[in-house]
């Protein structure tokens, strides 16, 4: 099994106060819905999600993701990792106010294993880490679904 995935770590300016963008951001039913690839996502606890996303293939090789995950307000931040699954989703939303504006730095990194030899999987990364983080993105652009950029 190898280990693959994507990262993204950018910082978004947003044209709303600090406590507008928090809320929006703490808000677990706007990660309930910004997931665009989900059949199902269920909210076993306040602070826990389950996504089930319809099923990824790529050549031979098909996953669907099913995971639970954790998230933890610290802070004007929000803070989530995967409880459990077949995927495998943590990051960090760091919020802070600068001159008029909000900046939200979106952390977020996920990953999965697949049954491929070591060799094949060090070609594979780079190519599934750009195909992941679009959809890393458009995860966070449905969270922050309706603030303006500035």
């Amino acid at each position: 099994m190898a280990r693959l995935g994507g990262e993204l770590d950018e910082t978004w300016r947003v044209a709303a106060p600090l406590d507008v963008v928090r809320a929006q951001v703490h808000d677990l039913e706007r990660h309930r819905t910004a997931v665009a690839e989900a059949e199902r996502v269920d909210r076993p606890a306040d602070d826990v999600l389950r996504f089930v996303l319809t099923e990824q293939r790529h050549g031979p090789y098909a996953i669907q993701p099913d995971y639970t995950v954790r998230y933890r307000v610290d802070g004007d931040d929000l803070a989530w990792e995967t409880l459990e699954g077949n995927f495998d989703s943590r990051g960090r939303a760091s919020l802070s106010a600068a001159g008029g504006v909000t900046l939200v730095r979106w952390q977020h990194a996920i990953g999965f294993d697949l049954p491929v030899p070591g060799l094949v999987a060090a070609g594979l990364r780079p190519v599934v880490n750009r195909l992941m983080v679009p959809g890393i993105r458009r995860y966070a652009d449905g969270v922050l679904l309706g603030l303006p950029r500035a």
